[in-house]
């Protein structure tokens, strides 16, 4: 088990998809069977935050979702300097 930061990729693509019903689900091309969804794309986003830590089994003590930002609509960064 990895228990660092170090290993998570430098950038995850996310692929943010709306359904006829209004809500929001996520994917990353880059982390297989990662999804997740929410009300909002906001809340989509945060969800798959918490999914790609979940992955890549960060503990949740290092799992701060301000660690991962958002840029555009389609790439998250992990920040780790």
């Amino acid at each position: 088990m990895n228990t660092g930061l170090t290993h998570i990729p430098r950038h995850i693509r996310v692929r943010v998809h709306q359904e006829v019903d209004g809500r929001f689900w996520a994917e990353s091309p880059d982390v297989v069977g990662c999804y997740t969804q929410g009300q909002t794309i906001d809340e989509a986003l945060q969800n798959m935050k918490d999914a790609i830590f979940t992955y890549y089994e960060i503990p949740k003590d290092q799992a701060d979702p301000s660690l991962i930002r958002y840029e555009g609509e389609t790439v998250g960064e992990l920040i780790t300097a």
